[in-house]
């Protein structure tokens, strides 16, 4: 169960996907477990009993890459999911700077 102090992490929604800004407490709120990371593209992979996420930095031009997000994406596999949402982080820094 996710505790309420989880529940009002920010979150917006990228083609049904919840994304949150990347706090600490998701870690273990949703008990995920670090995966693999792509330092090429400063993306870290985590997995839940019920879902895999991708840590990433949309405004990456920032000092130090600026504000990290995580997104949900299901089971789905991550490097086929990547290679479908090839723009994702674009389109999700489109969707908060127009929030």
């Amino acid at each position: 169960m996710i505790s309420e102090e989880l529940e009002t992490l920010s979150q917006l929604t990228y083609n049904d996907y919840e994304v949150y800004k990347f706090d600490n407490k998701l870690i273990s709120g949703f008990k995920l477990e670090k995966v693999d990371s792509d330092s090429d593209s400063w993306r870290t992979f985590y997995k839940s009993s019920d879902s895999n996420w991708i840590t990433f930095y949309p405004f990456s031009e920032y000092h130090g890459g600026g504000q990290q997000y995580i997104i949900k994406i299901g089971l789905d596999d991550i490097e086929q999911w990547i290679d479908n949402n090839f723009n994702f982080e674009k389109e999700i820094r489109n969707l908060i700077e127009n929030e």
